[in-house]
């Protein structure tokens, strides 16, 4: 696979959750700090759950 000229990073963050840590990764190309970037990709995560929902009720 080959990638736009753009600078390609990969942040991880973990999260303590019971017994086993919580870990998870975001490939992108925003040039915005560590938590910044978790910080837009759940809400678009939610976003679309909500939009999902939306679908779903109206059937």
């Amino acid at each position: 696979m080959i990638f736009p000229t753009n600078h390609v990073r990969i942040v991880v963050a973990t999260a303590p959750v019971d017994l086993f840590p919580r870990v998870g990764f975001v490939v992108t190309t925003l040039t915005v700090p560590d938590e910044r970037v978790f910080e837009f990709y759940n809400r678009r995560g939610t976003a679309e759950q909500y939009i999902k929902e939306g679908k779903y009720a109206l059937k």
